[in-house]
């Protein structure tokens, strides 16, 4: 497998510049090119949290290929290789990026890729009820 994809080569991808301000950054999906940039399966050297709200796609992580074809959340950690291939041109929704320098020293103390919502094996891709989106 490839060495992982750091934070400023993901920027890179979606023709954007890392701003390198803060350790945690929202960013608007149908801002970001979602709707045209593939992303290649790889482990990132970054946590990913995604919240879709429109658009379609195949998201594969692990030994899944998923369509999303509805809201969903997905979270992802540096262990996790994963990628996302768009399948409409409308995307809407918001995604975070953070590294392991955002998190506490409590949290350190175990770490993040421990926690059941990125845990290498765990459940990463949820749809919420849509009267909660």
């Amino acid at each position: 497998m490839n060495k992982k994809e750091s934070i400023a080569e993901f920027h890179t991808r979606h023709g954007r510049e890392y701003p390198r301000t803060g350790q945690f950054n929202v960013y608007n999906r149908g801002e970001f090119s979602c709707d045209s940039t593939s992303l290649p399966p790889n482990r990132r050297d970054f946590y990913k949290i995604s919240m879709i709200t429109a658009g379609t796609g195949i998201l594969s992580y692990a030994d899944k290929a998923i369509k999303i074809d509805k809201p969903s959340i997905t979270f992802f950690n540096p262990l996790i290789p994963y990628s996302w291939e768009p399948t409409s041109k409308d995307q809407a929704g918001y995604f975070c990026l953070f590294t392991e320098d955002f998190i506490s020293q409590n949290l350190k103390s175990e770490s993040l890729s421990q926690f059941s919502l990125f845990k290498a094996g765990g459940d990463h891709l949820f749809f919420p009820a849509k009267e909660k989106c």
